[in-house]
């Protein structure tokens, strides 16, 4: 059975962390049915790819996260902070690589495989 397609933001997709985040949601073929990539002013209008396709980026901002199901931040801590919050009100599933909530007994940790 297969799951549901997911409208995807990754913040820092320029990053190499945010890099091989693409790669591997590429790689293990993860259902999405639209990418934002998300980056600060200076990667805006750039691009990615991502199965074949140039996908531009676009600034990070309070409302990036309309209609995202799941926001992977591949950012720094200080950005963690400001926007995993914002993500989460817009209903979607934050997931992210800092360490900025690693002390919260409120979030769920997240051990890779």
């Amino acid at each position: 059975m297969r799951m549901r397609d997911y409208h995807i933001a990754v913040v820092g997709a320029t990053g190499a962390a945010g890099t091989e985040l693409l790669r591997v949601l590429e790689r293990r073929n993860f259902p999405v049915a639209n990418l934002r990539p998300l980056a600060s002013a200076r990667s805006a209008g750039k691009s990615v790819r991502f199965r074949g396709e140039s996908v531009p980026i676009e600034k990070l901002a309070d409302r990036s996260f309309d209609k995202i199901d799941i926001a992977f931040f591949c950012t720094d801590g200080d950005v963690s902070k400001k926007y995993v919050p914002i993500a989460c009100q817009a209903d979607a599933i934050a997931i992210d690589k800092s360490s900025a909530f690693r002390m919260d007994a409120q979030v769920p940790l997240v051990i890779p495989e």
